[in-house]
C-alpha cells in the first residue's frame, strides 16, 4: 500500500499527462479517478495558487497546499518586510475544509510535499501539517543565499521555516535529501547496555572470557550479534547503532537482546538496557536475570 501511494507521488508528473485533472475553486470540489483505487484532487485556488491531494486505498498525500494568510511582519530581522509579498489572502481554511470532507486525518495522512519555498506553494504548509499530522514531509533545504537575485527572495525563508518548524513539533518524519534505497523512515536508533554478573565475583571460577549478545528484532524476527568481555575496567558493555526505528507505518520495532552459547549450569546475570533512546519498551530496566537450574548428579 505505501509503495503505491510513493509512486503516486514520484511519478505526479505522469499522472498529469495520462489522466485529464478538473479544476476546483472553493466552492466546486471535484474529485478524478485516476486508477482503480487511486485519486487526484487538483485544487486550484485563486491568485494563481493550488494544492493537489492524491488519493490511494484510503491513505493520502498532498503535494503543496496554496497561500495562506499570514506573513511576515518585518519585527524578525530574518524575514524583511518586502513589499512584493502577497499579503491579505489565503486559503488554508479552504484547504483544510476540503480535506477534511474527503476523509483525511491524522490516522491516513501519510505525507507532505512541499515542491519549493513559495508562498503560493507552501505558505499553507504548517497549517496543513499541523491540522493532519503527516507521517512523512519532504522539503528540499532552503537558505536565502541559494537565491542569486535578491529581488526573488520575497518570503521564502519564512514560509520554508515555518513548515520545518511544523514539521519538527508535529514528529514528522522531515526528508530533505531523497534516497529511493533508504528505508521509507530513515530514522535510527542505538540499543546499548551492559552486563552484570551476580555470580559472587566469579567465586565458582566458571564465568567466561567473553561472551556473545544477540540483538533481535521482535517484529521482523532479524538478529545480529557481537562479542564483548570485560573492558579495562571490568565493565561488560554493549552497543548496537544504526538500528532501523520504524517499519512502513511508522510503528516502532521492538528490540530486545540475550546471550548465546552459554553452557555452564551455574550462570547467573542480568542484563541491563542503558540507553533511553532504545525502541525497547524495557529501556533503562532489568531486561533479564536468569537463573539455570542447578543440575543434581547422584
Amino acid at each position: 500500500m505505501h509503495k503505491i501511494i510513493k509512486k503516486i507521488g514520484i511519478t505526479l508528473l505522469s499522472f498529469s499527462l495520462m489522466f485529464p485533472f478538473q479544476l476546483y475553486s472553493p466552492s466546486t470540489q471535484t474529485v478524478v479517478q485516476a486508477a482503480e483505487n487511486a485519486k487526484i484532487h487538483y485544487l486550484t485556488l485563486p491568485e494563481n495558487t493550488e494544492a493537489i491531494l492524491l488519493e490511494c486505498n484510503g491513505k493520502f498525500g498532498m503535494v503543496d497546499s496554496g497561500e495562506d494568510t499570514d506573513y511576515p511582519s518585518g519585527d524578525d530581522p530574518r524575514y524583511p518586510d518586502r513589499g512584493e509579498i502577497s499579503k491579505g489572502f489565503g486559503y488554508e481554511d479552504d484547504v483544510i475544509a476540503y480535506l477534511q470532507s474527503v476523509g483525511v486525518t491524522e490516522d491516513n495522512f501519510e505525507f507532505y510535499i512541499g515542491t519549493h519555498p513559495h508562498s503560493d506553494h507552501i505558505g499553507s504548509a504548517d497549517e496543513i501539517i499541523r491540522a493532519f499530522h503527516p507521517k512523512r514531509v519532504y522539503i528540499q533545504e532552503y537558505k536565502d543565499s541559494y537565491i542569486s537575485n535578491s529581488g526573488n527572495l520575497w518570503d521564502n525563508l519564512y514560509v520554508y521555516d515555518n513548515m520545518i518548524t511544523a514539521a519538527l513539533e508535529t514528529g514528522a518524519t522531515l526528508i530533505q535529501n531523497f534516497d529511493p534505497a533508504k528505508p521509507l523512515y530513515p530514522e535510527t536508533v542505538s540499543y546499548s547496555g551492559s552486563l552484570n554478573w551476580t555470580d559472587g565475583n566469579n567465586k565458582d571460577g566458571l564465568r567466561p572470557t567473553s561472551v556473545q549478545v544477540v540483538l533481535a528484532n521482535q517484529d521482523t524476527g532479524e538478529t545480529q550479534s557481537q562479542s564483548i568481555s570485560p573492558d579495562s575496567s571490568g565493565n561488560w558493555n554493549f552497543v548496537f547503532e544504526n538500528l532501523q526505528k520504524y517499519d512502513d507505518d511508522k510503528t516502532a520495532y521492538n528490540y530486545s537482546v540475550s546471550l548465546e552459547n552459554i553452557t555452564f549450569p551455574l550462570f547467573r546475570y542480568v542484563l541491563t538496557s542503558l540507553n533511553p533512546s532504545s525502541t525497547n519498551p524495557f529501556c533503562n530496566s532489568v531486561i533479564g536475570i536468569v537463573f539455570l537450574p542447578l543440575i543434581l548428579i547422584p
